[in-house]
């Protein structure tokens, strides 16, 4: 089964937080930058899981249009923003969203769960 996590942010702290779950969790990561080309990622990396620092409000018209035409049928999109309330209607068992501040706990529980 595949594993691997792309983690997309341009946040240090943020990176460094997710960097730390996943590595205790051994799951294989991928990092990127989040330079706008996000479902080109998605596409040429085929990951399991996409944990997905969406900074900016554009970014929510983008997965409310892309979410179900980009994301591979058996991956997890986590989505991590301040303007999660405006994505409330996608949310199924693959789209997991987040608002900040977040559970360190509860993402290592979700990733653990999804991954065993």
């Amino acid at each position: 089964m595949n594993k691997n996590v792309l983690l997309i942010s341009n946040d240090p702290t943020f990176v460094f937080m997710m960097a730390a779950i996943i590595e205790n969790l051994s799951l294989p990561l991928q990092s990127s930058h989040n330079d706008g080309n996000v479902w080109n990622l998605i596409k040429n990396k085929q990951p399991r899981i996409v944990i997905w620092d969406a900074e900016h409000s554009n970014a929510i018209e983008e997965i409310d249009h892309e979410f179900h035409n980009q994301l591979p049928g058996d991956s997890h999109l986590f989505l991590f923003s301040d303007a999660i309330s405006r994505l409330s209607h996608l949310k199924n068992r693959r789209l997991h969203l987040f608002p900040k501040p977040f559970s360190p706990k509860e993402i290592s529980c979700l990733l653990r769960e999804i991954t065993s």
